[in-house]
């Protein structure tokens, strides 16, 4: 799902106050939503509406992978510990 990050902006118009590029003449805060897809980062701008659920997303999102990295990693632990003692048993009788 990603993650919400506000940004300030400039709006491309040449009399505007943004146009000096400092911080506190930007426009915003605007929030997007940066992800990855098929290897590349994204963004995809979040309307004020959406902006609390897109978050909530993005936070189960976070912690549901996680549970599955946790998940993982202690299967991976345990395939680890079968295979030793798979090896010290053909050791034993070969």
């Amino acid at each position: 799902m990603g993650v919400v990050r506000p940004q300030w902006v400039r709006c491309g118009k040449a009399n505007c106050r943004c146009a000096s590029g400092q911080r506190e003449d930007l426009h915003g805060p605007y929030y997007y939503r940066f992800f990855r897809e098929n290897g590349r980062l994204r963004k995809m701008y979040v309307p004020k509406a959406q902006l609390e659920a897109i978050q909530e997303g993005c936070a189960r999102r976070q912690l549901e992978e996680r549970a599955f990295r946790s998940r993982r990693d202690a299967a991976r632990r345990e395939l680890r510990r079968l295979n030793q003692a798979l090896e010290s048993y053909q050791d034993d009788y070969a």
